[in-house]
């Protein structure tokens, strides 16, 4: 039952991140904010500048 249930578990965090990866590929590809950026500037929190973020 060990195994079942650590297999179960590994699935379950395999598909929340590609699910992650998937939604973020979506709104990259149409060249919107992805949700969570949007509700952050929605709050008055200062946006990131890529002098502060890196290179990447």
């Amino acid at each position: 039952m060990t195994g079942l249930v650590a297999t179960g578990m590994l699935l379950a965090l395999t598909l929340i991140g590609h699910n992650f990866v998937s939604l973020h590929a979506w709104h990259t590809k149409r060249g919107l904010p992805e949700p969570w950026q949007v509700h952050l500037l929605q709050r008055g929190r200062p946006q990131a500048s890529r002098s502060t973020t890196g290179p990447w």
